[in-house]
């Protein structure tokens, strides 16, 4: 399959005009599902989460994730995050360190993916000099309602999700580049809201706009393996 740059500065399968199509649309059914799963009534939460994380996971694949070094992390990132997503359906602090262990080991993914894309090491590290001051108010905040057996994983935690997302900054300007910045940003952003309902305070909004920011970070990530630049990736 050879690749082109399009008008956009993405890369696209080149002669395969239905590829950007069927991303989407599978990007479209997968974020409908999370919706439905946050905000519809009646409905089985468990069998619609899941069956959400199993549509990202299914874009990625129709966005030729197996084709490039980037997108064979991303996937890997991906399926762990299913199993985060399946663990944490669980209510018990075994399924939850599972969870979090799953989700911190899809982090590490994705921060491998971004680093392959050769991420601009100015630029991300920059980026993360900004992001240790949120990471920091954070943890402050959360800190009384920890319990001590999860500091360590907490901090491990929010130290990866701060260096994935710098790292995705790296990627500034290379095709795809607003999918992979906007996407690890929609997850971080939805780290927070479950690290709030945690250990903060227990509010449906943290589920309102966390749960619906989680599956379209993931869409959009899964989404960005059809638009890299195979050339760009790191030796």
């Amino acid at each position: 399959m050879s690749w082109q740059k399009n008008s956009m500065g993405s890369s696209l399968a080149d002669g395969d005009s239905g590829l950007a199509l069927r991303v989407w649309l599978a990007g479209l059914a997968t974020t409908v599902l999370a919706l439905v799963c946050t905000f519809g009534h009646n409905v089985n939460f468990a069998a619609l989460k899941m069956a959400a994380s199993s549509g990202f996971i299914i874009t990625s694949l129709l966005a030729g994730a197996t084709q490039t070094v980037y997108g064979r992390w991303l996937l890997a990132g991906l399926a762990f995050s299913w199993w985060g997503d399946f663990f944490l359906l669980n209510g018990s602090q075994m399924s939850f360190v599972t969870g979090l262990i799953s989700f911190l080991i899809g982090h590490v993914c994705y921060t491998v993916a971004f680093w392959q894309y050769d991420s601009r090491k100015d630029i991300a590290l920059g980026g993360l000099a900004v992001l240790v001051l949120p990471a920091a108010l954070l943890i402050s905040a959360l800190w009384p309602n920890v319990a001590p057996n999860l500091r360590v994983p907490v901090v491990a935690y929010t130290a990866v999700i701060s260096v994935m997302l710098a790292l995705s900054f790296g990627t500034w300007q290379k095709p795809g580049f607003i999918l992979i910045i906007v996407g690890a940003l929609a997850f971080y952003v939805s780290d927070i809201c479950v690290a709030r309902g945690s250990f903060g305070k227990q509010e449906a909004i943290n589920g309102q706009i966390g749960l619906p920011l989680y599956f379209i970070g993931q869409v959009l990530l899964a989404a960005s393996a059809a638009y890299v630049d195979p050339d760009e990736m790191r030796e």
